[in-house]
């Protein structure tokens, strides 16, 4: 799904959490990066990470995934 992703957009943002872990190990499993944090329209902390291309292919040689 991803590697789709990357045939239209040259990053992908993931919006979690902060409490949500096992979102934030697979996004890092995967090889994306907390890009630091935001607020979400209901007032509530998120955390954000990024993925791109050269990350992701990071990701996969690392046999994280």
């Amino acid at each position: 799904m991803v590697e789709h992703a990357f045939r239209s957009v040259k990053r992908v943002i993931f919006i979690i959490g902060p409490d949500n872990r096992r979102s934030q190990r697979a996004v890092e499993k995967i090889g994306g990066v907390r890009a630091g944090t935001t607020i979400d329209p209901h007032g509530r902390e998120r955390v954000v990470y990024e993925l791109t291309p050269a990350l992701y292919a990071r990701g996969q040689g690392s046999g994280a995934a």
